[in-house]
């Protein structure tokens, strides 16, 4: 969503969105550039800021914590997520971040804890691929069949949000969606 709000990256991403479009499906979740969005978009807002409670099988010291056997440890995702020691300039939205290291995967049981959207390890929801393929299906599409841009009223994207279990936007995103081109019932009906 955040994205949207920044006229050059829909742009920077259309070619991208017109190859995911046009039947290149096995690409989907590889395409660099619309994996950048996406992991750009759950480090600044991950769906759980808190990941599931942890429970210490063992003694432990962390950080000079001592963590006694049946500890319950609760993760702040999102401070990992905004820690100037992982990512530099955490408060802004750089597509650059991710393609320069696409190694970065949170879709992996084996990538560093530097983006945990979904949890990590055994913990993993197991829903996490559908997920992340769905989002990077609809993202392709709507980038490839819309220039979506703010209300003449708005400068800019609200990005405030409420925590609940999950996180959401205080205020809903509000785009004017303008085709890129023609589109027909017929042709939607046949296809």
């Amino acid at each position: 969503m955040y994205f949207f709000a920044h006229t050059s990256e829909p742009l920077r991403l259309l070619p991208m969105a017109t190859q995911v479009s046009s039947g290149s499906w096995k690409n989907l979740t590889s395409n660099n550039s619309l994996q950048a969005v996406m992991k750009e978009n759950f480090r600044l807002h991950p769906p759980d800021p808190f990941l599931l409670p942890h429970e210490s099988r063992e003694h432990t010291e962390l950080l000079e914590y001592q963590n006694l056997v049946g500890t319950k440890v609760l993760v702040n995702a999102f401070a990992i997520h905004v820690d100037p020691s992982v990512y530099n300039n955490p408060d802004s939205f750089d597509l650059d971040r991710f393609l320069a290291r696409p190694h970065i995967d949170h879709m992996s049981k084996s990538d560093p804890y530097e983006l945990i959207p979904f949890e990590k390890g055994l913990r993993m929801y197991p829903e996490y691929k559908l997920a992340n393929t769905m989002v990077a299906l609809m993202l392709a599409k709507l980038l490839y069949v819309f220039d979506g841009s703010l209300l003449e009223s708005q400068t800019e994207v609200d990005m405030g949000e409420t925590i609940s279990l999950s996180v959401s936007k205080k205020q809903p995103l509000l785009l004017v969606p303008k085709p890129r081109f023609e589109i027909s019932l017929e042709s939607v009906t046949q296809n």
